[in-house]
């Protein structure tokens, strides 16, 4: 991978997309998400997300329940499956679709996408549902709540679910920041009428999401295979990011002579085709937008991105993302201006990555992103009609949680250097 290219964002922004419009029953909607110009920043010297190996492949799994004990189908992406689900539950015009203040564009954009109008209600200061504000904003043409399990910590869907039976309304259960875990006893995502997964937030994949469902039968969604040029530009995606980190060494020199003809010829034909080679070629998902486009919605996940999913170790993927967790929360405790946003780690929880409050969160934004320190941020960009009216906690939350990552392919070195510079910088 050159090394300007960056990886699969999680509503997180390091470098600009191209604005982007969504196309719904009421007309165009401008996507706000990308709309904005960020920041150019140099690239992470940590992988972001989850790299390729042969330690990660197997098909043990271990202790650790997933949406992938449910019955499901595997698509493109966490916000195709959203789209999907609003279909299938036949969501649109003049529906109302509750949804948290603290959220992305990729939670907003499939609900406009079918015509309905995204309600937002309150969450606390730790994420959790308000379930006093959440049930003053049913009105009759409420037909979904949207819940969402913040960095793998689960929503009280217990309480969820009964105030969903209680009105006739239809419980959505977003997992994409929660592949694992369980709540109860039960998978996460059981609670829902569907529950939506973004598996390349948790596998090394090009793309990848997940729409499950034991309450409805999804077998009447059609969907079809992407095209094999998107499964190649997948597959070499793929290896280029775990070369670029270091990865794969015993076939390093090989792949590294591959990848080099792959681009003279890709460069080539892109000239010849003054570019037109790349457009639409793979969902904007896969490459760090926020987009919902529609030419994606029905496309299943690319079958490299399959088959690695069945093949990797998900006990290993439970096992080191709680102990990178436990480790850099440990490191940085006492450091001064930083503080984790959960003061504790559930048995039950597989965490998405490490959310920390920070005191001065723009300055050291700023400091790490330009130090290669990996960062996410998600809900940095709130839809418009969030304020301090609406929810004081989603304003205080998209200002003020930074994300680290944790996930099971991070080395102990790059962790070491990432606590290092992060205690470095917080210090000046």
């Amino acid at each position: 991978m050159k090394p300007e290219t960056v990886p699969k964002a999680v509503c997180a922004r390091s470098l600009p997309i191209c604005p982007g419009t969504v196309t719904t029953s009421n007309g165009i909607v401008p996507n706000a998400e990308s709309c904005r110009e960020p920041a150019r920043f140099p690239p992470e010297k940590v992988p972001l997300t989850p790299t390729i190996g042969l330690s990660t492949m197997g098909r043990y799994r271990g202790s650790y329940a997933s949406l992938l004990d449910m019955p499901n189908i595997k698509v493109s992406s966490g916000r195709a499956a959203i789209a999907l689900a609003l279909q299938h539950a036949r969501v649109g015009d003049g529906d109302e679709v509750l949804v948290p203040a603290y959220h992305c564009e990729s939670m907003i954009s499939p609900i406009r996408y079918v015509g309905a109008l995204p309600v937002f209600y309150r969450v606390t200061r730790d994420t959790a549902v308000d379930l006093v504000d959440l049930e003053a904003k049913i009105t009759p043409q409420t037909r979904v709540i949207l819940a969402t399990h913040y960095f793998g910590f689960p929503q009280a869907v217990g309480k969820l679910r009964e105030l969903c039976d209680r009105y006739g309304i239809l419980l959505v259960e977003d997992c994409a920041h929660a592949f694992f875990g369980t709540v109860n006893g039960a998978p996460i995502g059981a609670f829902g009428d569907y529950s939506v997964g973004s598996a390349m937030k948790f596998f090394p994949l090009f793309d990848g999401g997940l729409l499950a469902s034991s309450r409805h039968d999804l077998s009447s969604l059609r969907l079809f295979h992407p095209s094999l040029r998107m499964q190649l530009k997948g597959s070499i995606a793929i290896l280029e990011y775990a070369l670029r980190y270091g990865r794969l060494n015993a076939v390093r020199v090989p792949l590294q002579a591959a990848m080099a003809v792959k681009d003279i010829f890709w460069n080539t034909a892109k000239r010849l085709t003054r570019n037109r080679i790349s457009h639409g070629l793979s969902p904007a998902s896969s490459q760090g937008g926020y987009t919902l486009e529609p030419q994606w919605i029905n496309a299943r996940i690319s079958r490299i991105s399959e088959l690695i999913l069945s093949h990797t170790r998900m006990d290993r993927i439970g096992d080191r993302r709680r102990e990178n967790y436990e480790l850099i929360v440990t490191a940085l405790s006492g450091v001064p201006g930083i503080q984790p946003l959960f003061s504790r780690l559930p048995n039950a929880v597989v965490p998405l990555v490490v959310p920390m409050l920070l005191d001065d969160p723009l300055t050291a934004f700023s400091s790490l992103k330009n130090a290669g320190v990996p960062i996410w941020r998600f809900g940095e960009y709130l839809d418009p009609a969030i304020d301090d009216t609406v929810c004081t906690n989603a304003a205080f939350l998209s200002k003020h949680v930074l994300q680290f990552p944790c996930h099971s392919e991070l080395r102990r070195d790059e962790i070491d250097w990432m606590i290092a510079t992060i205690r470095a910088h917080l210090a000046r």
